[in-house]
Formats: C-alpha cells, structure tokens, sequence
C-alpha cells in the first residue's frame, strides 16, 4: 500500500503579471480605430448608393420622355 508523501509548501512564487505587450496595444489601438472608421464607411456606402438610386431614377425619367409621343 502506497503511503502518502507529507506536501510542502513549493518555494515558487505566484507571477504577478507585467503590462500588455506591445503588440497587444498594437491591437487594441488598430480596433479602436476600426470602431471610429465604421460611421464614416457606413456613410460613404450609403452616400454612393443614393447616387447611384438618383443616376438610375434620371436614366429612366429620360427614357420616359423619349417613349411618350408629342402631339
């Protein structure tokens, strides 16, 4: 039967855990940044879809013209 060793304490201290790295500021000022870029990204798509709605709403109103027969 296999007896139990007496436990002792470990001499090892606990790490205490320094600053970020770096690279993990790094990142984490690259997302921030995305974060701010989002209203402006969201803006332009928007700004480029309106004007591609408004080229094609003249596109047609021209054709219209053209189809309708002048008296």
């Amino acid at each position: 039967m296999p007896q139990n060793e007496p436990q002792t304490q470990s001499s090892a201290q606990p790490t205490i855990p320094g600053p970020p790295s770096a690279s993990l500021a790094d990142a984490g000022k690259r997302h921030v940044e995305d974060v701010f870029k989002l209203p402006t990204e969201f803006s332009n798509y928007f700004q480029e879809a309106n004007q591609a709605w408004l080229a094609r709403m003249q596109s047609e109103a021209s054709l219209e013209s053209l189809s309708v027969p002048k008296t």
